[in-house]
């Protein structure tokens, strides 16, 4: 079977939005602030394979979050959601089926 590079494209930008959308949940969950949350997302590379980002103005705030701060603490939300590859590469194959035709 020849896959159709586009339909490939496409289901790696629909399972990044998936995740960007579960990362967001999981960190709101966890007490995250919002602006923080809303400039994280989940993006795909060739080299890397997905990989969150966070806006450059977020950076300090998100370390904060993720590792705590003297009287809070730690919340692993990114270093959890980097154990879920399982879950991603179902719905990575999902969203191939469904650009396949």
């Amino acid at each position: 079977m020849i896959l159709d590079p586009e339909a490939y494209d496409n289901a790696l930008r629909d399972t990044a939005g998936d995740m960007t959308a579960e990362l967001r949940k999981d960190a709101i969950t966890h007490g995250w602030h919002k602006d923080v949350v809303d400039n994280m997302s989940v993006e795909y590379g060739d080299e890397a394979g997905f990989t969150v980002k966070i806006h450059p103005d977020y950076h300090d705030r998100a370390f904060k979050h993720e590792y705590g701060q003297p009287g809070v603490q730690p919340t692993a939300v990114l270093r959890k959601f980097r154990n879920r590859d399982t879950e991603s590469d179902k719905a990575f194959i999902n969203h191939l089926d469904k650009h396949s035709g």
